[in-house]
């Protein structure tokens, strides 16, 4: 079977080549820097955390014109050595993550200019210099299906996954020609361009829902014709709660029958998946429309069930009693308060009662209408603008899929 991929562009023919990945990166010293010692407005030196990668870098990073943490002044960086300050062309990979489809994701670094930028915790400072590979292709190569499956096998740990750099050099890179890798590059680039595009568009109309939100709900700006009292009333006065449960090993079902699960922050904010499947064995459950919630750290991220389902251990279902999409929005907008109200140390939580006891301002009946109708406007265009956005990443996800081995 030859080396080349099942999609490429028709003047490339010949077969790419197979290199340990450790046989063309030479590594370089990182920082162990917790957040505590960045600053995200101003310094001398730039820091690239591994929790950056994971969430927020893009695969090429543009460190000219885009906001990345400072190391505080304060901090001494005598000790780093100035061959691992970072270049153009170098890349950074995330060497822990709590998430097994996130080990190992890196990012490569361009248009630096004067910047000096350092790796920081946990992270791996990969340096090719035997130019086998041209600047703007390593990053898609070290995202692509192929090298990612790899990274994984490598993986090791318990709580926090983690890749030593021994392991990770002896991943398998299929490289193409120069002329072949530039071409690549380009065409991913302008590929992340439109998903850049697309984000800002998003973020724009989050920005747009979340300013009238402020004003709207502390009463700053009202819909012509409304001007009464708006009137307190506890949320369990308005609202049923139910708490989530923690589904015992008895519960899994490998048949998949039964019904889907909802459990904890990320299925609240990815809501089309839900990784398990449990029996209807369980008696906490919510039904398509109710209100879900976290009420562990995180606490307080809200979305609307798409299913009927088991609601699981960190998650509550609320079931309002009125105006549902008056009080969807309402908690949407409370959703960054509950901190002020959770519990613990090391884990924050709220229970029941914290959610019950809290109060919630109602106008009148038309006027919740008329302030939910108003939101769920907006609500539409967001979710046509997001699955845009899904629609994307699928497509690029799609062609790294096919145009690297």
């Amino acid at each position: 079977m030859k080396n080349v991929p099942n999609l490429r562009f028709k003047e490339f023919s010949d077969e790419w080549k197979q290199h340990a990945l450790g046989d063309i990166f030479d590594f370089y010293t990182t920082n162990s820097f917790s957040r505590d010692f960045l600053d995200n407005d101003k310094g001398r030196v730039k820091n690239i955390h591994y929790g950056d990668i994971h969430m927020k870098f893009p695969t090429l990073l543009d460190v000219k014109n885009t906001q990345i943490p400072y190391v505080k002044e304060a901090v001494d960086l005598s000790k780093i050595s100035i061959e691992s300050y970072c270049k153009n062309g170098d890349v950074v990979i995330a060497d822990a993550s709590e998430d097994y489809n996130d080990i190992g994701k890196a990012i490569e670094l361009k248009s630096i200019g004067e910047e000096k930028i350092i790796a920081g915790l946990h992270t791996i400072l990969a340096r090719d210099n035997k130019g086998i590979m041209v600047n703007g292709f390593k990053g898609y190569l070290m995202n692509s299906p192929s090298v990612r499956k790899q990274i994984k096998v490598y993986a090791a740990g318990a709580k926090v996954l983690g890749i030593s750099k021994a392991n990770i050099s002896k991943v398998k890179l299929l490289i193409p020609s120069g002329m072949e890798q530039e071409k690549i590059a380009t065409f991913f680039s302008l590929i992340d361009k439109k998903i850049e595009l697309q984000t800002e568009k998003v973020e724009e109309l989050k920005n747009y829902k979340k300013g009238f939100m402020q004003k709207i709900f502390s009463r700053e700006l009202r819909f012509k014709g409304f001007s009464g009292e708006w009137e307190s009333k506890k949320i369990g006065s308005i609202c049923e709660i139910i708490m989530g449960q923690s589904p015992s090993s008895a519960c899994y079902n490998e048949d998949k029958i039964g019904l889907p699960l909802i459990q904890g922050n990320a299925d609240i904010k990815n809501r089309k998946t839900f990784p398990r499947v449990y029996t209807s064995d369980i008696t906490k459950t919510c039904d398509v429309g109710d209100i879900i919630m976290s009420v562990r750290a995180p606490v307080g991220a809200i979305s609307r069930s798409l299913h009927h389902a088991c609601i699981g251990r960190g998650v509550c279902s609320i079931k309002p009693k009125q105006n549902s999409e008056f009080i969807y929005q309402f908690l949407l907008n409370y959703e960054n308060k509950w901190s002020r109200i959770s519990q613990g140390s090391t884990f924050e939580s709220i229970n029941s009662f914290d959610i019950t006891s809290t109060n919630i301002v109602l106008p009148l009946k038309e006027e919740q209408e008329k302030i939910a109708s108003f939101f769920s406007l907006i609500d539409k265009k967001l979710e046509l603008e997001m699955e845009k956005l899904e629609q994307l990443q699928e497509y690029k996800k799609g062609l790294l899929q096919q145009m690297f081995i």
